[in-house]
């Protein structure tokens, strides 16, 4: 098991005590060679893999913090000694390559905090990622960030060597990283074959299937173009992917009759609140206005994967829409000089401007329904319509 606070620890399940012969008196600590890890900047959020004979973690890096955070290096440990097996640094260039005394894994890069999937025919590890740090800013980001921010990477168990890596968003601007473990199906071909496949849902509330051995798409995934913004020297990608081959669950295009109220007053308020944001559809770029992001980072289909009926081929799937705003806004030197945010969930609680510190801005990123209670209070009218 491991803790919330990154460490790996093994228990006799006889007595409960610490395995003595693991690790150092039965725990082993996983922030050794992350550099600067403080809690809650780099946390578990999810139970190890067992992987064969190969205990593999990942590890959560808060979001939009500060341009230097933690890696999100993956890591294989001997089941019986703790020993680590393999590392995969996705900053590196020789991912596999061994730290040097003194060396630490390359920060800010992508992590995987969502649980992971192990298939044992193919001694094949599959891990959801994340986005490099600061999520909402993508300026600085390396040709490695852009390879593995928010895809799904095999990896074999026993040496950590990757297999192969497909994407889902390109150069993510909207933290929409893979937040569950992919299902394992066999998926039925028109040829009336079945072929080993895997099955996961994403926040942007699209279904992918990918060839287990290969990563590639065996249903439509179609590169359509998007619109980009004005954030000087961001890395916008004029196209991202949409998986047509399979229902789009919560991604459709948002308008003025979605909006909900509770009296017809409500509802105005909240068609008036929606048409002063800026909203483009699903991949609505932050900018330095306000936009609406939907069905938003804590939205989609989100923690708990899918649910598969192999015998009657269903797919269940927990979906959630939370619209947010967004609004990117620049700092002032003297902001720049104040502290980062402790990693905490402030920047995604409606807690007002966040410093996105080594960057020129800040965010505020609140619930659309929160934002029109605000105004609402302060007119002393009817309570926030639920969000859409």
């Amino acid at each position: 098991m491991n803790t919330i606070d990154a460490r790996l620890v093994a228990i006799n399940a006889d007595n409960g005590e610490f395995c003595q012969h693991f690790g150092q008196n039965g725990i082993v600590d996983l922030k050794a060679g992350l550099g600067d890890a403080a809690d809650p900047k780099y946390q578990l959020t999810s139970a190890p893999t067992l992987a064969g004979t190969t205990v593999v973690v990942g590890g959560r890096v808060a979001d939009n913090v500060q341009t230097d955070m933690p890696g999100g290096v993956l890591r294989g440990f001997d089941v019986i000694t703790g020993a680590m097996r393999w590392a995969f640094d996705p900053g590196n260039d020789d991912p596999n390559a061994a730290l040097k005394p003194g060396q630490h894994y390359v920060r800010s890069t992508p992590n995987s905090w969502a649980p992971m999937s192990y298939d044992p025919a193919m001694n094949t590890v599959f891990l959801p990622m994340g986005s490099s740090s600061v999520d909402l800013w993508g300026a600085n980001r390396t040709k490695l960030d852009h390879k593995y921010g928010a895809s799904i990477l095999a990896l074999d168990a026993t040496t950590g060597k990757e297999k192969w890596v497909y994407q889902t968003v390109h150069n993510d601007l909207w933290d929409f990283d893979i937040p569950m473990q992919p299902s394992l199906i066999d998926f039925p071909m028109k040829d009336g074959s079945t072929k080993p496949a895997l099955v996961f849902g994403a926040k942007t509330g699209q279904i992918f299937v990918l060839d287990r051995h290969t990563g590639k798409p065996l249903t439509e995934v179609k590169e359509l173009p998007v619109n980009t913004r004005n954030i000087p020297n961001e890395q916008y990608s004029a196209t991202q992917p949409f998986s047509v081959g399979m229902p789009q669950i919560g991604a459709q295009k948002l308008s003025e009759s979605d909006m909900w109220g509770a009296t017809p007053f409500d509802q105005l308020m909240c068609r008036i609140s929606f048409k002063s944001m800026r909203y483009d559809g699903l991949f609505t770029a932050p900018d330095t206005d306000v936009s609406l992001s939907f069905p938003g980072s804590l939205g989609g289909m989100n923690w708990g994967g899918l649910s598969v009926d192999p015998n009657n081929h269903y797919i269940f799937a927990n979906d959630m829409r939370l619209g947010l705003w967004v609004q990117m806004i620049p700092q002032k030197q003297e902001d720049a000089n104040a502290p980062a945010s402790n990693g905490g969930e402030s920047v995604n609680t409606g807690m007002g401007a966040v410093p996105l510190k080594g960057t020129p801005y800040a965010v505020n990123k609140t619930a659309l329904c929160r934002r029109w209670a605000f105004r609402a209070r302060s007119r002393r009218s009817a309570p926030c319509p639920p969000s859409i």
